[in-house]
């Protein structure tokens, strides 16, 4: 009987400190209220919450995360990253997500690993461009080349459709989030774009 308490102990703490891990929509809508990012893109409310998730996973001062680096040819852009980390000391980047919350979870997966595809494909080829689409700062190439862990997120529940990651919030939180940002930025609470 002890070891039966024993076991019920144990599952408990960890059940309490993987729920503790998880960030509230109020914590989420604090952190993002005051940085001026525009949420008229549906996607981007998903990326910038990923991009939350990812600074604890991949905290600072070793660290750095980012959203949105398009890369392209002659002006012309091919594809962009959604999320990415870098390490601090090399200034490389070390893990590349795509963020896909869409009501179609599996054609969101579809949709990423091709666009991992694409975007694998033209860092091989070389002589692309690379800048972030928040303040046209260029990158270069060779600071994504050695890049091994590229990873899919999604909405809560998408990891019960092959993503690697999921969100702690459900699709529907994350677009009341977006419009709730938005209607702050429009009154002037928030910071706008």
């Amino acid at each position: 009987m002890k070891s039966v308490f024993s076991v019920l102990a144990v599952a408990s703490i960890t059940l309490f400190t993987s729920f503790s891990n998880a960030t509230t929509l109020e914590e989420d809508y604090n952190s993002l209220k005051d940085e001026g990012i525009f949420f008229g893109v549906t996607g981007t409310i998903c990326e910038e919450v990923a991009r939350l998730e990812m600074a604890k996973a991949y905290p600072e001062p070793q660290y750095h995360v980012v959203t949105g680096i398009a890369y392209g040819t002659n002006k012309k852009t091919i594809g962009e990253l959604d999320v990415i980390v870098f390490e601090n000391r090399t200034q490389d980047a070390v893990m590349i997500a795509e963020v896909k919350c869409w009501k179609d979870m599996d054609g969101g997966l579809a949709k990423a690993r091709d666009q991992r595809k694409l975007f694998l494909k033209n860092i091989q080829k070389g002589g692309i461009d690379m800048r972030s689409t928040h303040d046209n700062r260029a990158y270069s190439a060779k600071q994504f080349r050695g890049v091994k862990d590229f990873e899919t997120i999604g909405q809560k529940g998408s990891k019960d459709h092959g993503y690697d990651r999921e969100l702690d919030h459900y699709l529907e939180d994350l677009m009341s989030l977006r419009t709730r940002l938005m209607n702050c930025q429009q009154t002037g609470e928030c910071k706008r774009p």
